[in-house]
């Protein structure tokens, strides 16, 4: 079973591996992104993480905007009213399940 915490390495051979161990162990899994950015965009569109049950992203800095590459953009405090399974922070080589 995997821990929950992901420390992506830097390394370019295994990096994808690992992420597709990842986006396979939380298929099914109700995710919520925290971090709203160029991270986040690229797991999303290049890693294809949109391939999951994402509930939602949040951020603590949000704008005025109520989604994020087509999914619904709710503040942090927002968060503890939802039904999830996993929030992942995308961030800096940063993914915490």
């Amino acid at each position: 079973m995997y821990s929950n915490y992901f420390k992506i390495e830097s390394k370019k051979s295994d990096f994808p591996l690992r992420m597709e161990k990842l986006k396979t162990y939380l298929q099914n899994k109700k995710v919520i992104f925290y971090g709203i950015g160029d991270e986040l965009a690229y797991y999303l569109d290049e890693l294809k993480f949109n391939s999951l049950d994402i509930v939602c992203v949040s951020d603590t800095n949000i704008e005025a905007e109520e989604s994020y590459l087509g999914i619904k953009i709710i503040s942090a405090d927002e968060i503890k009213n939802l039904n999830f399974d996993y929030i992942l922070i995308a961030q800096d080589n940063l993914v915490r399940a």
